[in-house]
């Protein structure tokens, strides 16, 4: 029983990690840049570029999607 349990832990892992990259890159293709949304339309232009950098939001999508895993295990595990 014990080993039917690790294998199906280990053929969890590859499925979260597709879930979550298919739902990371579905919410990079959406419309609308989120430092704008969330400053809102009269922010100037270097509060918008200050607010992406802070977010990372200039960095490469995989470095972006690689750091977002530290990020949640942290929220989760608090």
């Amino acid at each position: 029983m014990l080993k039917y349990f690790l294998k199906r832990v280990l053929q969890l892992i590859p499925v979260i990690l597709g879930v979550t990259l298919l739902v990371f890159l579905i919410m990079k293709m959406a419309q609308g840049d989120p430092a704008r949304l969330i400053l809102g339309e009269l922010a100037t232009q270097e509060q918008v570029d200050e607010l992406r950098e802070e977010m990372g939001l200039n960095d490469p999508v995989l470095v972006q999607y690689c750091c977002l895993w530290p990020s949640n295990w942290a929220a989760i595990l608090r």
